[in-house]
Protein backbone atom coordinates (compact mmCIF):
# COMPACT_ATOMS: atom_id res chain seq x y z
CA UNK A 1 0.00 0.00 0.00
CA UNK A 2 1.28 3.34 -1.36
CA UNK A 3 1.99 6.16 2.06
CA UNK A 4 0.71 9.51 1.17
CA UNK A 5 3.42 12.67 1.18
CA UNK A 6 0.52 14.51 1.67
CA UNK A 7 -2.75 13.63 3.67
CA UNK A 8 -5.61 16.29 3.75
CA UNK A 9 -8.11 15.58 6.11
CA UNK A 10 -11.43 17.39 6.60
CA UNK A 11 -10.07 20.57 6.15
CA UNK A 12 -12.18 23.51 6.67
CA UNK A 13 -11.70 27.46 6.68
CA UNK A 14 -13.45 30.31 7.62
CA UNK A 15 -13.26 34.40 7.47
CA UNK A 16 -15.62 36.64 9.39
CA UNK A 17 -17.15 39.37 7.64
CA UNK A 18 -19.21 42.15 8.83
CA UNK A 19 -21.84 40.03 7.11
CA UNK A 20 -20.33 37.26 9.29
CA UNK A 21 -19.03 33.94 8.80
CA UNK A 22 -18.30 32.44 5.64
CA UNK A 23 -16.83 29.44 4.98
CA UNK A 24 -14.24 29.33 2.17
CA UNK A 25 -13.36 25.65 2.60
CA UNK A 26 -15.65 23.34 3.59
CA UNK A 27 -14.24 20.09 4.40
CA UNK A 28 -11.22 19.16 1.72
CA UNK A 29 -10.31 16.13 1.41
CA UNK A 30 -7.33 14.35 -0.75
CA UNK A 31 -3.84 12.73 -0.81
CA UNK A 32 -1.15 13.37 -2.73
CA UNK A 33 2.03 10.50 -3.75
CA UNK A 34 5.38 10.96 -4.01
CA UNK A 35 6.41 11.17 -7.64
CA UNK A 36 3.00 12.36 -8.96
CA UNK A 37 1.98 15.59 -10.66
CA UNK A 38 -2.01 16.35 -9.44
CA UNK A 39 -4.10 19.14 -10.93
CA UNK A 40 -6.67 20.99 -8.94
CA UNK A 41 -9.01 22.80 -11.29
CA UNK A 42 -12.17 24.63 -11.03
CA UNK A 43 -13.75 28.06 -11.84
CA UNK A 44 -12.32 31.37 -10.10
CA UNK A 45 -12.67 31.64 -6.47
CA UNK A 46 -13.91 28.04 -6.01
CA UNK A 47 -11.06 27.56 -3.15
CA UNK A 48 -7.65 26.66 -4.86
CA UNK A 49 -5.71 29.26 -3.55
CA UNK A 50 -7.09 28.82 -0.52
CA UNK A 51 -6.39 25.41 -0.39
CA UNK A 52 -2.84 26.04 -1.01
CA UNK A 53 -2.26 28.66 1.59
CA UNK A 54 -3.69 26.92 4.12
CA UNK A 55 -1.77 23.73 3.50
CA UNK A 56 1.33 26.47 4.03
CA UNK A 57 -0.74 27.97 6.77
CA UNK A 58 0.05 31.41 5.22
CA UNK A 59 -3.07 33.69 6.66
CA UNK A 60 -3.29 36.31 9.34
CA UNK A 61 -4.05 34.27 12.55
CA UNK A 62 -7.00 36.93 13.42
CA UNK A 63 -8.75 36.75 10.33
CA UNK A 64 -9.34 33.01 9.98
CA UNK A 65 -10.46 29.23 11.71
CA UNK A 66 -8.77 26.91 10.08
CA UNK A 67 -9.17 22.98 11.22
CA UNK A 68 -9.22 20.05 9.98
CA UNK A 69 -6.13 17.73 9.07
CA UNK A 70 -3.10 18.07 6.75
CA UNK A 71 -0.66 15.29 7.49
CA UNK A 72 3.07 15.52 5.30
CA UNK A 73 5.41 13.24 5.75
CA UNK A 74 3.05 12.14 8.53
CA UNK A 75 2.99 14.70 10.23
CA UNK A 76 -0.01 17.14 11.02
CA UNK A 77 1.22 20.96 9.77
CA UNK A 78 -2.17 22.07 11.58
CA UNK A 79 -0.59 21.52 14.68
CA UNK A 80 3.02 23.10 13.58
CA UNK A 81 4.68 25.88 15.02
CA UNK A 82 5.24 28.82 13.43
CA UNK A 83 9.77 28.12 13.41
CA UNK A 84 8.65 24.80 12.27
CA UNK A 85 6.31 25.95 9.35
CA UNK A 86 9.83 28.31 8.53
CA UNK A 87 11.73 25.44 8.01
CA UNK A 88 8.89 23.40 6.48
CA UNK A 89 8.14 26.26 3.47
CA UNK A 90 11.06 26.69 1.14
CA UNK A 91 12.56 23.53 2.52
CA UNK A 92 10.35 20.82 2.07
CA UNK A 93 7.46 22.71 0.07
CA UNK A 94 7.85 25.03 -2.11
CA UNK A 95 5.04 27.30 -3.99
CA UNK A 96 5.20 29.03 -7.02
CA UNK A 97 2.83 31.93 -7.32
CA UNK A 98 0.90 33.28 -10.23
CA UNK A 99 2.79 36.67 -11.18
CA UNK A 100 6.45 36.04 -11.00
CA UNK A 101 7.13 39.99 -10.74
CA UNK A 102 4.92 39.63 -7.59
CA UNK A 103 7.30 37.13 -6.36
CA UNK A 104 10.41 38.84 -7.16
CA UNK A 105 11.87 41.93 -5.27
CA UNK A 106 12.60 44.74 -7.61
CA UNK A 107 15.40 46.41 -5.52
CA UNK A 108 17.50 43.22 -4.96
CA UNK A 109 19.45 41.75 -7.62
CA UNK A 110 18.32 38.38 -9.06
CA UNK A 111 21.64 36.18 -7.43
CA UNK A 112 20.54 37.80 -3.79
CA UNK A 113 17.49 36.35 -3.94
CA UNK A 114 18.38 32.97 -5.58
CA UNK A 115 20.83 32.61 -2.94
CA UNK A 116 18.77 33.53 -0.20
CA UNK A 117 17.02 30.05 0.31
CA UNK A 118 19.96 28.04 -0.49
CA UNK A 119 21.90 30.38 2.52
CA UNK A 120 18.71 29.47 5.03
CA UNK A 121 17.73 26.20 4.29
CA UNK A 122 20.77 24.56 3.11
CA UNK A 123 23.34 26.41 5.05
CA UNK A 124 25.54 27.23 2.12
CA UNK A 125 28.83 29.82 1.94
CA UNK A 126 27.87 32.74 0.40
CA UNK A 127 29.94 31.85 -2.28
CA UNK A 128 28.83 28.11 -2.60
CA UNK A 129 25.15 29.52 -3.29
CA UNK A 130 26.16 31.85 -5.67
CA UNK A 131 27.81 29.02 -8.07
CA UNK A 132 24.72 26.81 -7.16
CA UNK A 133 22.48 29.86 -8.15
CA UNK A 134 24.12 29.58 -11.78
CA UNK A 135 24.10 26.49 -12.21
CA UNK A 136 19.83 26.60 -11.61
CA UNK A 137 19.80 29.54 -13.95
CA UNK A 138 21.29 27.23 -16.43
CA UNK A 139 19.17 24.10 -15.77
CA UNK A 140 15.60 25.94 -16.35
CA UNK A 141 17.44 27.54 -20.13
CA UNK A 142 18.44 30.76 -19.24
CA UNK A 143 22.02 31.90 -20.80
CA UNK A 144 24.76 33.95 -19.70
CA UNK A 145 23.76 32.97 -16.36
CA UNK A 146 26.40 34.79 -14.41
CA UNK A 147 25.39 37.74 -15.94
CA UNK A 148 21.98 37.40 -15.37
CA UNK A 149 22.62 36.69 -11.39
CA UNK A 150 23.67 40.28 -11.15
CA UNK A 151 20.69 42.22 -13.30
CA UNK A 152 17.23 43.43 -11.44
CA UNK A 153 13.98 41.78 -12.23
CA UNK A 154 12.68 44.67 -14.27
CA UNK A 155 15.41 43.55 -17.08
CA UNK A 156 13.91 40.48 -17.64
CA UNK A 157 10.98 39.39 -19.52
CA UNK A 158 7.85 37.12 -17.82
CA UNK A 159 8.80 34.12 -18.92
CA UNK A 160 12.41 34.74 -18.24
CA UNK A 161 11.15 35.69 -14.22
CA UNK A 162 8.67 32.97 -13.91
CA UNK A 163 12.06 30.13 -14.47
CA UNK A 164 14.17 32.29 -11.69
CA UNK A 165 11.19 32.00 -9.58
CA UNK A 166 11.45 28.00 -10.50
CA UNK A 167 14.77 27.74 -10.34
CA UNK A 168 14.49 30.10 -6.81
CA UNK A 169 11.79 27.40 -5.36
CA UNK A 170 13.05 23.93 -6.75
CA UNK A 171 17.09 25.13 -5.83
CA UNK A 172 16.31 23.86 -1.99
CA UNK A 173 15.08 20.46 -3.71
CA UNK A 174 11.62 19.96 -1.93
CA UNK A 175 9.55 17.05 -1.92
CA UNK A 176 6.08 18.94 -3.05
CA UNK A 177 5.89 21.85 -4.77
CA UNK A 178 2.86 23.58 -5.14
CA UNK A 179 2.12 25.33 -8.43
CA UNK A 180 -0.20 28.07 -8.01
CA UNK A 181 -1.73 29.03 -11.77
CA UNK A 182 2.34 29.22 -12.96
CA UNK A 183 1.43 30.15 -16.48
CA UNK A 184 -1.55 32.60 -16.29
CA UNK A 185 0.64 35.58 -16.51
CA UNK A 186 2.31 34.17 -19.58
CA UNK A 187 1.58 34.17 -23.40
CA UNK A 188 0.67 30.81 -24.79
CA UNK A 189 3.99 29.90 -26.29
CA UNK A 190 5.92 30.53 -23.41
CA UNK A 191 3.16 28.82 -21.48
CA UNK A 192 3.74 25.72 -23.38
CA UNK A 193 7.82 25.94 -22.39
CA UNK A 194 7.36 26.61 -18.71
CA UNK A 195 5.30 23.65 -18.64
CA UNK A 196 7.41 21.66 -20.50
CA UNK A 197 10.18 22.66 -18.04
CA UNK A 198 8.32 22.12 -15.12
CA UNK A 199 7.48 18.61 -16.23
CA UNK A 200 10.99 17.78 -16.95
CA UNK A 201 12.65 19.09 -14.04
CA UNK A 202 9.78 16.62 -11.64
CA UNK A 203 11.08 13.53 -13.28
CA UNK A 204 14.52 14.50 -12.75
CA UNK A 205 14.28 15.53 -9.12
CA UNK A 206 11.43 12.86 -8.52
CA UNK A 207 9.06 15.47 -6.43
CA UNK A 208 5.65 15.75 -6.75
CA UNK A 209 3.22 18.57 -7.95
CA UNK A 210 0.29 20.49 -6.65
CA UNK A 211 -0.53 21.96 -9.97
CA UNK A 212 -3.46 24.53 -9.68
CA UNK A 213 -5.04 25.62 -12.64
CA UNK A 214 -8.61 26.96 -14.20
CA UNK A 215 -7.29 25.80 -17.60
CA UNK A 216 -8.34 22.10 -18.27
CA UNK A 217 -5.48 22.33 -21.36
CA UNK A 218 -2.84 23.15 -19.31
CA UNK A 219 -3.70 20.20 -16.68
CA UNK A 220 -4.39 17.45 -19.43
CA UNK A 221 -0.87 18.66 -20.36
CA UNK A 222 1.42 17.22 -17.70
CA UNK A 223 -1.13 15.78 -15.05
CA UNK A 224 -1.24 12.06 -13.82
CA UNK A 225 -4.08 12.78 -12.14
CA UNK A 226 -7.28 15.65 -11.79
CA UNK A 227 -8.99 16.89 -9.13
CA UNK A 228 -12.02 18.96 -9.15
CA UNK A 229 -13.41 21.48 -6.91
CA UNK A 230 -16.38 23.37 -7.02
CA UNK A 231 -17.17 25.76 -3.61
CA UNK A 232 -14.72 25.03 -1.51
CA UNK A 233 -14.98 21.14 -1.90
CA UNK A 234 -13.49 18.37 -4.32
CA UNK A 235 -16.14 16.67 -5.82
CA UNK A 236 -14.32 14.57 -8.23
CA UNK A 237 -10.91 12.47 -8.51
CA UNK A 238 -9.78 10.55 -11.05
CA UNK A 239 -7.02 9.55 -13.51
CA UNK A 240 -6.72 12.41 -16.20
CA UNK A 241 -7.99 9.89 -19.04
CA UNK A 242 -10.78 8.82 -17.07
CA UNK A 243 -11.85 12.19 -15.96
CA UNK A 244 -11.49 13.87 -19.18
CA UNK A 245 -13.22 10.67 -20.95
CA UNK A 246 -15.73 9.67 -18.47
CA UNK A 247 -16.40 12.26 -16.33
CA UNK A 248 -18.84 11.43 -13.03
CA UNK A 249 -20.04 13.99 -11.44
CA UNK A 250 -22.83 16.59 -13.25
CA UNK A 251 -20.57 19.96 -12.77
CA UNK A 252 -17.19 18.20 -14.39
CA UNK A 253 -19.36 17.24 -17.45
CA UNK A 254 -20.70 21.11 -17.62
CA UNK A 255 -17.35 22.25 -17.58
CA UNK A 256 -16.19 19.98 -20.41
CA UNK A 257 -18.92 20.55 -22.16
CA UNK A 258 -18.30 24.49 -22.11
CA UNK A 259 -15.13 23.92 -23.11
CA UNK A 260 -15.49 23.03 -26.36
CA UNK A 261 -13.21 23.53 -30.02
CA UNK A 262 -13.91 26.23 -32.46
CA UNK A 263 -14.57 23.44 -34.91
CA UNK A 264 -17.29 22.32 -32.91
CA UNK A 265 -18.78 25.60 -31.87
CA UNK A 266 -19.38 26.57 -35.45
CA UNK A 267 -23.07 27.62 -35.94
CA UNK A 268 -23.72 26.80 -32.66
CA UNK A 269 -24.52 28.76 -29.11
CA UNK A 270 -21.33 28.19 -26.65
CA UNK A 271 -22.64 26.14 -23.31
CA UNK A 272 -23.59 27.93 -20.67
CA UNK A 273 -24.33 26.56 -16.84
CA UNK A 274 -27.34 28.44 -15.18
CA UNK A 275 -26.73 30.30 -11.99
CA UNK A 276 -23.39 30.80 -10.03
CA UNK A 277 -21.21 29.11 -7.12
CA UNK A 278 -22.71 29.69 -3.49
CA UNK A 279 -19.62 31.38 -2.29
CA UNK A 280 -20.97 33.38 0.72
CA UNK A 281 -23.96 31.05 1.58
CA UNK A 282 -24.12 28.52 4.12
CA UNK A 283 -25.02 24.59 2.81
CA UNK A 284 -27.00 21.98 4.17
CA UNK A 285 -26.80 19.93 1.19
CA UNK A 286 -25.16 19.49 -2.35
CA UNK A 287 -23.35 22.53 -2.36
CA UNK A 288 -23.99 22.40 -6.88
CA UNK A 289 -27.01 20.46 -6.26
CA UNK A 290 -29.10 24.16 -7.19
CA UNK A 291 -27.68 24.57 -10.63
CA UNK A 292 -27.80 20.37 -11.09
CA UNK A 293 -30.39 19.12 -13.96
CA UNK A 294 -30.46 15.83 -11.80
CA UNK A 295 -31.12 16.80 -8.65
CA UNK A 296 -33.08 15.41 -6.20
CA UNK A 297 -34.97 15.35 -2.73
CA UNK A 298 -31.52 13.99 -1.03
CA UNK A 299 -29.50 16.72 -2.58
CA UNK A 300 -31.39 19.57 -0.81
CA UNK A 301 -30.77 17.51 2.80
CA UNK A 302 -27.44 16.38 2.83
CA UNK A 303 -23.85 16.53 1.28
CA UNK A 304 -22.67 13.95 -0.63
CA UNK A 305 -19.73 12.19 0.99
CA UNK A 306 -16.80 11.99 -0.85
CA UNK A 307 -14.48 8.72 -0.97
CA UNK A 308 -10.95 9.67 -2.26
CA UNK A 309 -9.90 6.25 -1.71
CA UNK A 310 -12.57 5.00 -4.19
CA UNK A 311 -11.29 5.21 -8.47
CA UNK A 312 -12.74 7.49 -8.96
CA UNK A 313 -13.84 9.43 -6.28
CA UNK A 314 -16.86 10.75 -6.66
CA UNK A 315 -19.32 13.40 -4.40
CA UNK A 316 -22.47 12.85 -6.07
CA UNK A 317 -25.76 11.16 -4.71
CA UNK A 318 -26.28 10.55 -8.43
CA UNK A 319 -23.29 7.96 -8.48
CA UNK A 320 -24.99 6.64 -5.01
CA UNK A 321 -28.18 5.63 -6.90
CA UNK A 322 -26.54 3.94 -9.53
CA UNK A 323 -24.50 1.53 -7.29
CA UNK A 324 -27.52 0.51 -5.73
CA UNK A 325 -28.42 -3.28 -6.86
Amino acid sequence: MKIPLLDVRSLCLSFATSQGSIDALRGVNFCLYPGEIVGLIGESGCGKSLTAFSLLKLFPTNSHRLSGKVLFEEKDLLNASEKEMQTIRGQKIGLIFQDPSLSLNPTKRIGDQLIEGLVHHQHMSKQAALQMGIEWLQKVGISDASHRMRQYPHEMSGGMKQRIVIAMTLACRPSLVIADEPTTALDVTIQAQILELLKSLQKEQKMTILLITHDLGVAASCCDRLMVMYAGQIIESNSLSGLIQTPQHPYTQALLKAKQSLAESQGHPLFTLPGSPPLATSLKGCAFGPRCSHAMRICQEMAPPLDDNAHPAVACWLKFRKEQP
